[in-house]
């Protein structure tokens, strides 16, 4: 059994301040936040072997690790406490990355692979220069020169404030700058494709149109036969063995009308039918015939007046200006006309000049 004396003197309290992760090389300022202002003395251990004796020294940690920091601090009654934190450094980073490619083409994309060594997690920044003509802070980026030329492709760094900057030299020769068009979306009629692109020595076509078929022409042209969307790719070579690609998705329609939505129907009240279209898209119609009964119009917003209730049935027949041709039918009810009943409230007897009051019920 042994005996400790306890004096009326309290040990000094602090925190110390310091960030949890850092780079080697970084030189870290470390403080203390205290409020006993009785502390003289301190002693800091950084758990590399350094050591410092002032309340707010820097230090640089050579080696990347994870390390102890203890600070003993001693207070005016010689009452002292020791205050603890663990913080990690990271090597700094060394930049890498190579290309899927040996031979590089204007408008091709070329997928970067970064090499980079180590793992930092969210503490590391990507940054991309394309020779000026863009950027990116993707780890792995993808990018298409549109000129030709040597370029300057760099990767920046930086963890932590460390930065470090790799660059590297790729030369950029002539390519397709692949594009097309199209004139319709009609189901079962003739799509014809046109080639936009741009470029010269070119050599070879490949289009898929997505429906299974395939043509070496320049200009082709296919037929679908069901609705959906597709994916139509162009593939274009040139006489420098350049082979660019671009795919675009069109949507083969079997139906662009959604619904013919119509108000409250009366008989002998005129009404006016609302079209609501697939995808809420705008498609630029060439002519309208709208059949209701007897009744044929060929407006855009026709107005239809039904003398006798029931059920009747609506016809719209669209056509786009491509020549697609579109019909919906819808069955609307027409009520009956009810007429209305008279209430209103008048006095029985008034005087002359008297203003008179009625009361609508």
């Amino acid at each position: 059994t042994k005996t400790v004396n306890v004096t009326n003197n309290k040990a000094p309290q602090a925190k110390i301040i310091a960030d949890e992760v850092y780079c080697v090389s970084n030189e870290i300022s470390f403080d203390i936040t205290t409020e006993d202002d009785s502390v003289i003395n301190f002693l800091w251990e950084f758990g590399d072997g350094a050591s410092s004796s002032m309340r707010t020294p820097k230090h640089i940690y050579k080696s990347a690790g994870n390390y102890e920091i203890s600070l003993n601090i001693e207070s005016e009654a010689s009452c002292s406490n020791v205050i603890q934190k663990s913080v990690s450094i990271y090597e700094e980073p060394e930049p890498g990355f190579h290309t899927n490619k040996n031979t590089y083409c204007s408008f091709e994309e070329i997928s970067f692979i970064n090499t980079t060594a180590g793992e930092y997690g969210e503490i590391v920044e990507w940054s991309w220069d394309f020779n000026g003509e863009g950027n990116s802070k993707e780890k792995n980026p993808k990018f298409a020169f549109e000129t030709v030329g040597i370029k300057n492709v760099k990767l920046t760094v930086k963890v932590l404030g460390c930065e470090q900057i790799l660059e590297k030299e790729l030369n950029i020769i002539s390519g397709p700058a692949v594009a097309f068009s199209y004139d319709n979306t009609c189901l079962g009629a003739e799509v014809r494709f046109s080639d936009r692109t741009h470029g010269v020595g070119i050599v070879s076509y490949q289009w898929d149109f997505g429906n299974g078929e395939m043509s070496k022409a320049q200009n082709p042209s296919t037929v679908y036969s069901t609705g959906g969307i597709y994916k139509v790719g162009l593939k274009v070579k040139n006489e420098n063995g350049c082979e660019n690609f671009l795919e675009q998705e069109i949507v083969i329609y079997d139906q662009i009308i959604e619904d013919v939505f119509v108000h409250q129907v009366i008989e002998n009240v005129p009404f006016m039918p609302e079209l609501s279209f697939i995808d809420n898209q705008q498609f630029e119609i060439a002519s309208y015939l709208w059949r209701l009964g007897e009744e044929v119009s060929d407006e855009a917003n026709p107005i239809f007046t039904l003398a006798n209730s029931g059920d009747h049935k609506l016809n719209v027949k669209l056509e786009t200006i491509s020549g697609c041709v579109f019909t919906y039918d819808k069955e609307i009810f027409v009520e009956e006309a009810v007429s209305p009943t008279t209430l209103f409230l008048v006095a029985q007897e008034i005087c002359q000049e008297e203003n008179l009051l009625i009361s609508n019920q």
